[in-house]
């Protein structure tokens, strides 16, 4: 009697768009697996792939001799970018929040492999019909507030705009500027932005996020909360965890993120359900339970719903 092979399902994001690759050997190479399955799907050949996977992303190096299985599960997403220069993946601490269950102010617990952090990596073009900005999804109640979804372009600036939403009166215009500021952080401390951390010289790094073409990812959240002196939460609605930047550093403000898989919106509490921007608060006590709590169901709510750029 034959025994069939169990094969595996991965799902693959580029500037093409987003496809299924099925019938996947997991015992494969993986340098073979992007070769032979994902190079004619995305025109990208194996040697020019940075390959991005998880939450916060964190790169797989494409030259591996593994083979698939103990790279990937079943059913997981990776993005893959074309790109020159080298990249590794790298250790930067965060924390995950869990959702709160009770009106105490919820525990927080450190990862470790799982909050590697990325080299910044290009966000493909959504070849769906976005969303216009003005929709809301809001999740509260008229006594506490609503928190809010505050939509950027996806322009592969939605992280920096997002930021700057938090952080610069509402701006979904700052991505030059933030994109500075993180050049700077980097140069100010070689020691704690070096080669390792980075995945890339520093010289190179700078280039590249320089470059409106990439996104931001783990780096640049926690070079923007020592920036602002705030922690940044930002929820992914894929894994449905908190991850925290900043958190135990004694800062006295949060501000609130959400993540699709590609793309960053800013969280923001208003005292109407629809209100206008300009009621938006974005910065809140990290004790404030109220607000992580909505913005947790409103991460949950939005998965449940598919409600996505993508």
């Amino acid at each position: 009697e034959i025994t069939k092979r169990m094969t595996w399902t991965i799902r693959v994001r580029s500037k093409k768009g987003a496809v299924t690759v099925k019938d996947v050997d997991p015992s494969l190479l993986f340098v073979d697996f992007l070769e032979s399955k994902v190079s004619p799907l995305v025109g990208i050949p194996a040697s020019h792939m940075k390959v991005m996977h998880g939450f916060p992303p964190k790169s797989i190096a494409v030259d591996t001799n593994a083979t698939i299985s103990p790279l990937l599960s079943n059913g997981d997403l990776i993005t893959i970018e074309e790109t020159s220069p080298p990249s590794s993946s790298s250790s930067h601490p965060t924390t995950s929040i869990e959702a709160p269950t009770s009106s105490s102010v919820p525990t927080t617990t450190t990862t470790a492999s799982s909050s590697s952090t990325p080299s910044s990596n290009t966000q493909p073009t959504s070849q769906v019909s976005k969303q216009p900005l003005d929709v809301v999804s809001a999740e509260g109640d008229d006594v506490d507030g609503w928190v809010v979804r505050r939509k950027m372009e996806d322009d592969n600036s939605c992280l920096f705009n997002a930021v700057g939403y938090l952080f610069e009166n509402h701006s979904r215009a700052a991505s030059a500027s933030l994109r500075n500021t993180v050049v700077s952080s980097i140069q100010e401390d070689k020691q704690a932005y070096n080669e390792g951390v980075l995945g890339m010289p520093p010289s190179s790094y700078i280039s590249w996020i320089l470059d409106p073409k990439h996104w931001g990812g783990a780096i640049e959240l926690s070079i923007f909360a020592k920036h602002y002196k705030t922690e940044i939460a930002a929820f992914d609605i894929s894994t449905q965890k908190m991850y925290c930047y900043g958190e135990g550093e004694g800062y006295k403000h949060r501000g609130y993120l959400i993540y699709d898989g590609l793309h960053y919106d800013s969280l923001a509490k208003n005292p109407l359900k629809d209100g206008p921007e300009e009621f938006d608060t974005t910065l809140f006590p990290p004790s404030d339970q109220d607000t992580l709590s909505k913005s947790i169901k409103l991460g949950r709510r939005i998965q449940s719903q598919r409600i996505s750029y993508l």
